[in-house]
């Protein structure tokens, strides 16, 4: 037997890629959440009083 490494075969490879592939994903996917979350939430609710759906609006700074 020679003392040639090992080769990495297909099955581990395809895995890798897939693996890689979803964290790149996941990572792009909390990224897009976190830049709605910071734009178009604001950062003050308030419940309009006398309202049988319970509106939210926004409170603005002073």
């Amino acid at each position: 037997m020679s003392m040639r490494g090992r080769r990495v075969g297909v099955r581990l490879k395809l895995t890798l890629s897939y693996a890689a592939f979803l964290m790149v994903a996941g990572a792009g996917l909390l990224a897009a959440v976190w830049e709605f979350l910071l734009r178009y939430v604001p950062e003050r609710l308030l419940i309009v009083p006398g309202s049988s759906r319970r509106y939210l609006a926004r409170v603005t700074r002073s």
